[in-house]
């Protein structure tokens, strides 16, 4: 590195820092290093291809939170469902509607439901079980809440 040089790696876009005390988030620790530096005018340097992901679930990220700017570097047909995976598709969503439960999580600053949290899980056993045949680091499982 240059002196007086700091190269920072990541995406502001993923999930924010934990901080558990009230007191470090009156501090502002709950604001990430990434975003501090946008908000005091940094340049950000974005790639806006990805490599990792099914495109179809990099579609979703792409219009949430890039602003539809998101390419994509991975080939559909190496990033196939497992075996006998329960749909078409590499992405699978759990109806969940009706399921009671929700409540704010520790801290308040988010919401979980141990209901849908089991229903998800019910769905995890059977694709990695004999019948579904996936190995548990095939499937991935993204919540939108930080307390789930």
């Amino acid at each position: 590195l240059a002196r007086g040089r700091v190269v920072l790696v990541g995406d502001p876009q993923q999930l924010p820092p934990t901080t558990l005390s009230e007191e470090a988030r009156r501090a502002g620790l709950a604001v990430s290093l990434f975003e501090r530096a946008l908000a005091a005018g940094v340049a950000p340097v974005v790639l806006t291809t990805q490599y990792r992901m099914h495109p179809l679930l990099a579609a979703f990220s792409s219009a949430a939170f890039y602003r539809g700017a998101l390419t994509n570097g991975a080939d559909p047909a190496s990033r196939l469902p497992p075996p006998r995976w329960p749909s078409r598709r590499p992405l699978l969503f759990v109806d969940a509607a009706g399921r009671r439960g929700e409540r704010a999580a520790p801290g308040g600053v988010s919401v979980l439901n141990h209901t849908e949290a089991r229903a998800v899980a019910d769905v995890v056993a059977r694709v990695c079980g004999r019948e579904g045949g996936a190995a548990p680091s095939d499937v991935g499982v993204v919540s939108p809440y930080l307390g789930q």
